[in-house]
């Protein structure tokens, strides 16, 4: 049995008990906005509010079950999502790794090209499931947790990481039969855990950059 949908019959049953009710209130609203119930007086816009209260309680709490389902949370959940591209760009511009990486040189005197050794680091930890990654597979539908086995036969498609916002994958050379994914997305906090700030970096990740 599906639970949602019966709590959905018993509401709109009750809604439309409401309604007659609210008939009826207002007709006896008309001579005086009261009537007498068990030897006292009750007043029916109190009777109303009793009864509504609930309703509209079990109607919210479906209603953000429908929106966390969508999402792929669970409700009360407080996940936040951010585009593969602003990860990125979050690794290179403010992050103490990718502070690391415009400075450092190997020892051939050469630097790494930012972006490129952050899609590489990305793709590693999602490999490593500490960062949980989300696409819509083969551009279709929602989207939905990419599994961590993926990134050994996916990769980041990197020539758009310098002109698309919407990042998406392509089969590693060699591979066919590999399951795209488009409009690539991470979890914030996920990310924020893996590349700290220089601030989180010199406290200790998970400490904000004020709390002595």
């Amino acid at each position: 049995m599906d639970l949602r949908a019966e709590i959905r019959k018993w509401i709109e049953a009750i809604e439309r008990w409401l309604s007659r009710i609210h008939l009826l209130a207002w007709i006896v609203g008309i001579i005086g906005g009261a009537v007498t119930f068990a030897g006292g007086w009750v007043s029916i816009p109190a009777v109303l509010a009793a009864i509504a209260l609930p309703v509209f309680v079990v109607d919210r709490l479906l209603a953000i079950r429908d929106r966390s389902e969508r999402r792929g949370e669970r409700p009360g959940s407080e996940q936040r999502f951010i585009s593969a591209y602003e990860a990125l760009h979050y690794m290179v511009d403010v992050s103490a790794w990718g502070r690391r990486v415009r400075t450092e040189t190997d020892p051939q005197g050469f630097r790494q090209v930012p972006m490129i050794a952050a899609a590489g680091e990305f793709m590693q930890r999602c490999a490593e499931d500490r960062v949980r990654s989300f696409g819509r597979e083969n551009g279709a539908g929602l989207h939905q947790p990419i599994p961590a086995a993926y990134w050994l036969s996916g990769m980041m498609d990197l020539p758009i990481l310098f002109y698309q916002q919407r990042c998406q994958t392509v089969p590693r050379p060699g591979l066919e039969g590999v399951p795209l994914y488009t409009e690539l997305q991470a979890s914030e906090a996920d990310v924020h855990a893996a590349w700290p700030s220089p601030s989180y970096a010199r406290r200790g990740a998970g400490r904000p950059a004020d709390v002595a």
